[in-house]
């Protein structure tokens, strides 16, 4: 009889009713693919949303206590704000653990960050071929309105447009 040890991934996105989403499909499609039984633990990071450098700080210790008998066997970062947190955090939290940062734009991502066992499987956002397509479609629109929110990644995406939004 093969006995198979129970494998522990670790999952971390944003707190966003879509990233809860993905994760809920990724790991049902892991359960079903994977030959021994899986805990997986998914960790909603709020505070990497709002730059709350204590409440960081908190989480990091957190779930350092929390994996510190038993880490995981593989890291997921899904999202931006989870791929910047563990790339912020990868060393002190999980050194020796491989980890897929997911859905992460690859402009974000820093090479030198990433250890020899991750894997990125990143997204390149082109807000102006957004535009663009909407002006496509819809060649009768006058006005777009664009709201994004008040964050280090909000300011970010708008960094990457170089104004093209403002000449529109």
């Amino acid at each position: 009889m093969v006995r198979w040890r129970q494998r522990n991934v670790r999952a971390a996105g944003t707190q966003s009713l879509q990233p809860v989403l993905r994760v809920w499909e990724i790991q049902k499609e892991l359960n079903r693919q994977s030959p021994w039984p899986l805990n997986i633990q998914e960790q909603s990071l709020v505070t990497a949303l709002d730059g709350d450098h204590a409440a960081e700080a908190k989480f990091v210790d957190y779930l350092g206590a929390l994996y510190a008998q038993r880490p995981p066997d593989l890291v997921v970062a899904f999202g931006a704000a989870a791929g910047r947190f563990m790339q912020q955090h990868r060393a002190e939290l999980f050194p020796t653990t491989p980890m897929l940062l997911a859905a992460v734009e690859v402009r974000r991502v820093e090479p030198p960050m990433l250890f020899e066992r991750d894997v990125v499987a990143g997204v390149r956002y082109d807000q102006v071929a957004a535009i663009e397509n909407v002006l496509r479609l819809l060649p009768e629109t006058k006005a777009i309105a664009i709201i994004i929110g008040n964050s280090p990644l909000s300011d970010f995406g708008l960094a990457s447009t170089n104004g093209y939004w403002v000449r529109c």
